[in-house]
């Protein structure tokens, strides 16, 4: 084995796998040696300058790094896909991965998000995997499947993901009209806080409710 495959095969044992073309070409390869790999059989094409080292087994969360990989720079695996991979739901069999609005991405068995507001995720990695932050996950989750949120922050609480004043300070952040999630996931917060909340939540409001729970803000 030649010094470039020893520098791959060390990569790709920290990502399941997976190694992107641009990475070997980070690492002293050139750029045909992915297709000459998967030629001789050692390496499989799993997306556009996506690949995986055969040998190593077949994972959720192999999945979702060869979906995050392929969307691109500043991708994130997000919604129910984060959740996840965070252990507040169980896994899905779509991947869901979150892209800047303005980029264009498809992907076979993805479902890609072109987010306004990636900027503000707090992305995280999990299992060596960039994914949405634990709040941002939650508020997402509530966008795609809105039955799934309360059991889902009570386990994120549980397992101290987050907290109450992350959950309002992600409201706030993220406050806009038309923003999906945001409803779901304040129907929640405002339990906690014994607060009623109007469905049209605005910057402003969020604040209100962090100043009338005694929270504080940033």
């Amino acid at each position: 084995m030649g010094e470039i495959d020893r520098r791959v095969g060390d990569l790709a044992a920290e990502q399941h796998g997976v190694v992107t073309r641009a990475q070997v070409l980070e690492l002293g390869g050139d750029r045909d040696l992915p297709s000459r790999r998967v030629a001789s059989g050692l390496w499989r094409r799993a997306a556009t300058g996506v690949f995986v080292v055969n040998g190593v087994p077949a994972s959720f969360a192999q999945r979702v790094l060869v979906a995050v990989l392929a969307a691109g720079p500043g991708a994130l695996a997000s919604h129910r896909t984060a959740a996840a991979l965070w252990g507040f739901t169980s896994e899905a069999d779509r991947i869901e991965v979150s892209i800047p609005a303005g980029r264009v991405h498809r992907g076979a068995g993805v479902s890609v998000h072109r987010s306004r507001d990636l900027a503000i995720a707090a992305p995280v990695r999990l299992r060596g995997i960039p994914v949405t932050g634990a709040a941002r996950t939650l508020l997402d989750l509530g966008a795609v499947a809105p039955a799934a949120v309360r059991r889902a922050v009570w386990t994120a609480l549980r397992q101290r993901a987050t907290a109450w004043d992350v959950l309002l300070r992600t409201l706030t952040a993220h406050a806009r009209p038309g923003r999906r999630g945001i409803t779901t996931l304040r129907a929640v917060v405002a339990e906690h806080y014994g607060e009623r909340v109007t469905d049209s939540v605005t910057e402003d409001v969020a604040y209100e409710i962090l100043v009338d729970s005694g929270v504080g803000v940033p």
